[in-house]
């Protein structure tokens, strides 16, 4: 099995000696859902919560399994994310109309208003966290992160690096 560290120097795959862009992406994952809490006051709501909100406002009535994929958190924490947010009237559960034992998922009303106040504070930090950043580098940026998670979800790589 192939490591990281058994890479040529010389290929175009070295990584530059800086802070590992994990770290970096961590560190800034992190500084981001820090600044969106921060927005959100003395909210009960959590960043867990804005996740599993727009994953069902991209797609209302998803199992929740489905979310937790979406979202990349473990399906028993999105339970403790869709109990809460069942609790406070913002998602409600229903039987699948093919399969009544799925129980799929859903915003309510009161939760796509909440939604939508949710993605307002994550604009807000989006646009403190890209401050004095080009255009050009905020497309630069979102290429190369899309990239990165392209490489990161494609087994291929992986296959390859263990070769």
């Amino acid at each position: 099995m192939k490591s990281l560290s058994n890479i040529d120097d010389n290929s175009e795959n070295t990584i530059p000696q800086l802070d590992g862009i994990p770290t970096l992406i961590r560190e800034n994952h992190r500084l981001l859902a820090k600044a969106f809490q921060d927005f959100m006051g003395d909210s009960t709501m959590q960043v867990a919560d804005w996740y599993v909100m727009r994953a069902l406002h991209e797609q209302d009535g998803l199992m929740q399994r489905d979310v937790a994929q979406r979202i990349g958190i473990m399906d028993a924490h999105t339970g403790v994310v869709i109990r809460r947010l069942e609790a406070l009237g913002l998602v409600k559960r229903e039987s699948d109309k093919k399969d009544m034992r799925k129980q799929c998922v859903f915003l309510t009303d009161a939760g796509r208003k909440c939604e939508q106040s949710l993605r307002s504070v994550a604009h807000r930090v989006d646009g403190i966290a890209l401050i004095g950043l080009s255009s050009e580098e905020i497309e630069a940026l979102h290429i190369l992160l899309s990239r990165i998670r392209h490489n990161l979800s494609n087994n291929e790589n992986f296959i390859t690096l263990n070769n």
